[in-house]
């Protein structure tokens, strides 16, 4: 049985915004719904209600109403399933990132706008969205759910990262990546079986994510049992930071794992690698010294390898 693409409801004025979210639709295998009328509160509610839509693109600019009170007004929920609201910047009018959040928005995307960056975004909120859905008590009727499969792979990253390094090699700014492996993950799944590997998995990718605060920030799943999180514009101290608050945060999940030889609860491990992009090689050379930085990180009292590098 086919699942039914996702359904997008963009909601802004700007004929070239939606037309660049209709190319991206038909790219993605997304239905996008764009209302154009952006002056009448009711009738957005009503299509929102018709449209049944997964998630909400939300323009900063309006022409009549003021799109962070619109927010505030817009239905939390639809059919006891979240919906996640997504600002979208435009040429104008760039996101208040603080406003964003505090009405209640759950991202956002700045304009111009990068392909691989709205697959990510629009895809993880999808995918939260589905462990939402999987955590509440009652999931029965949600056993063929899989949250895993709309979070960005190995595939979106390397587009994004071959972005970045054209971007960062012009501009002289760092890029780093972590890579970040759940230790003992495959025993964890062989005890309590896939679907609470899943739901694991699927929950420390919540807090891994929750921990980046940059709009650049981008996480996909790499292998079964890894995330690869990459920092533009991210130097090796920021990033030792930010991974630090994640084993922190992982570790405060208490996830029962017997079978952790060190800690009977979910543990990660973070690799860590750090330079400024040249065109004298590629973001491969990225990959091998993540990869090795993790290997390390594995014997690493505190469970963080940086592998930083300067010309």
């Amino acid at each position: 049985m086919l699942t039914p693409a996702p359904v997008l409801f963009l909601i802004t004025a700007d004929a070239s915004i939606a037309a660049w979210f209709q190319q991206f639709s038909q790219t993605q295998n997304y239905q996008l719904h764009w209302c154009a009328s952006v002056d009448d509160i009711p009738a957005i509610a009503a299509a929102i209600a018709t449209r049944l839509p997964a998630l909400i693109l939300l323009a900063t600019e309006l022409p009549t109403l003021d799109s962070y009170h619109l927010c505030t007004v817009l239905p939390p929920a639809i059919q006891n399933r979240p919906l996640p609201v997504l600002f979208v910047g435009t040429p104008t009018r760039p996101c208040d990132r603080e406003r964003v959040f505090a009405v209640g928005g759950a991202d956002y995307l700045e304009y111009p706008f990068y392909e691989a960056e709205a697959i990510a975004r629009l895809t993880l909120q999808l995918r939260l969205m589905t462990i939402a859905v999987l955590t509440e008590p009652n999931d029965d009727n949600d056993a063929d759910l899989d949250p895993i499969k709309t979070l960005p792979n190995s595939q979106t990253m390397t587009q994004y990262l071959i972005e970045q390094w054209d971007l960062l090699t012009h501009q002289a700014l760092p890029l780093t990546l972590l890579l970040c492996q759940i230790n003992e993950f495959m025993a964890y799944e062989e005890s309590y079986g896939f679907r609470a590997g899943q739901r694991c998995f699927g929950q420390v990718g919540q807090h891994l994510y929750a921990t980046l605060t940059d709009i650049h920030h981008f996480l996909a799943r790499y292998r079964e049992d890894q995330f690869m999180i990459a920092l533009p514009q991210c130097r090796a101290d920021a990033a030792i930071a930010i991974a630090h608050t994640m084993t922190q945060r992982i570790q405060a999940l208490q996830i029962n794992h017997p079978r952790q030889a060190a800690t009977p609860i979910i543990t990660i491990s973070i690799g860590i690698a750090s330079l400024i992009p040249r065109r004298t090689f590629s973001y491969e050379v990225m990959l091998r010294a993540v990869e090795a930085a993790l290997n390390e990180a594995h014997s690493q009292p505190q469970k963080v390898c940086l592998k930083a590098f300067q010309d």
